[in-house]
C-alpha cells in the first residue's frame, strides 16, 4: 500500500510521478466507459488494464526511490 504522505509530496513536486498519476486516471475513466458500454471489447479492456498496472508499477518504483 502506498504511503499517502509520500504520494502527496510526489504529486506536488515530481513531474514524472504527477504525469503517471494523470495517465493512470485517464485509463481508469476509459475503463469505466468501456465497462458501461453494451459492446464491451475484452481485448481493449485487457490492454488498458495492463497499461494501468504498468503505470502503477512505475509510480511504486518512484515511491520506493523516495523512501531510500
Amino acid at each position: 500500500m502506498r504511503n499517502h504522505a509520500i504520494s502527496t509530496e510526489l504529486l506536488n513536486h515530481d513531474y514524472t510521478y504527477r504525469k503517471l498519476q494523470t495517465e493512470h486516471e485517464v485509463i481508469e475513466k476509459k475503463l469505466e466507459t468501456l465497462r458501461a458500454s453494451p459492446s464491451l471489447d475484452p481485448t481493449t479492456v485487457t490492454q488498458l488494464k495492463r497499461i494501468k498496472l504498468r503505470l502503477r508499477d512505475e509510480m511504486a518504483a518512484i515511491e520506493r526511490r523516495k523512501l531510500h
